[in-house]
């Protein structure tokens, strides 16, 4: 038996062992998801001459990216052709792409401190007499992150943090001030890449080429917009493999 796989039980070598199409892995608190995605790595590279260059692993935190990234590169460390695997959060991975193919700057974005500002400036020029509610301002923010994160656009949601209309206003009002300002913030950074990809053929099929194999640990905090941009590069081949916490 291989060495790397001695350490694993049967239901994690099956994991480990899957090769081609997509795989959804379910595996709770202290199961070894870690283990089961950096030891899948290995058997791609390994058992299946998968070059590094060519695998993607995709988490929701810098911490977690950078221990998947640790613990394969411990087990790694002599060979320099396997740090060649991309390991990223969505937001990290989608903003190499834009900044990539459309020259995106951190200097751009929008923090979210200042997020709250822009709006709540944005719904008092709007004579809105909420302004100074911070609780119906911090739901507005919270339901204008949700409709980017879902892919809903206008007019497609009916919010419950304020009147219709005025939600929708907030909302265009808010895309054109990033629009006339050349920012963008954290939930662009998704949906912009989702729309290149939509849009661009060329940039599209670069990166399939590029990422032949595409692993999401913690799938279960995904949300539409990561995992349809997620679905576009890994088309049609459809080498996915997730693993998260049902």
């Amino acid at each position: 038996m291989k060495e790397y796989l001695k350490r694993l039980n049967d239901e994690q070598k099956k994991a480990v062992k899957h090769f081609k199409g997509p795989c959804m892995v379910l595996a709770g608190p202290g199961t070894g998801k870690t283990t089961i995605i950096v030891n899948r790595i290995m058997s791609l590279i390994k058992d299946y001459d998968i070059n590094p260059s060519n695998i993607l692993v995709v988490t929701f935190t810098k911490a977690a990216a950078k221990e998947m990234e640790e613990r394969f590169s411990n087990i790694n460390e002599h060979i320099r052709k396997y740090r060649e695997v991309t390991f990223g959060t969505f937001h990290s991975v989608c903003f190499r792409i834009l900044k990539h193919y459309k020259n995106y700057k951190l200097e751009n974005l929008i923090k979210e401190k200042e997020k709250y500002v822009i709006i709540k400036s944005i719904i008092k020029t709007l004579g809105y007499d909420f302004y100074g509610d911070e609780q119906v301002l911090e739901d507005i923010v919270h339901e204008l992150c949700y409709i980017q994160d879902m892919l809903i656009y206008d007019g497609g949601y009916n919010p419950v943090s304020c009147d219709y209309s005025k939600f929708w206003k907030i909302n265009e009002k808010y895309k054109n001030y990033k629009i006339e300002k050349n920012k963008f913030d954290y939930e662009d950074m998704i949906t912009h890449c989702y729309e290149l990809l939509i849009d661009n053929n060329s940039v599209l099929n670069t990166l399939r080429g590029k990422y032949k194999y595409i692993l999401i640990d913690e799938f279960q905090d995904i949300n539409i917009a990561q995992f349809e941009t997620m679905k576009l590069i890994a088309y049609p081949n459809n080498n996915l493999y997730v693993v998260g916490d049902d």
